[in-house]
């Protein structure tokens, strides 16, 4: 995603997602990968699956409450 390429880092975190889909980390990539696609209920989705399993970091959350759309606590 940091260079650029939204097709590749979509295709390889969708193939992350698939090994484990139980993994916090590649729901919260996936969050911000469609986040910055404009895909705001799908960064969402992937959002919850991240941050009910314990994810740390606040940036995806905070991007999302920042667009009005609020994860609960």
């Amino acid at each position: 995603m940091r260079t650029g390429d939204q097709a590749a880092a979509k295709e390889q975190l969708v193939k992350a997602s698939e090994l484990d889909s139980e993994n916090p980390e590649a729901h919260y990539n996936m969050g911000l990968l469609f986040y910055r696609l404009s895909e705001y209920e799908r960064a969402l989705s992937h959002a919850k699956e991240a941050y009910s399993a314990g994810y740390p970091l606040p940036g995806l959350r905070n991007l999302l409450e920042g667009r009005g759309y609020a994860l609960g606590q």
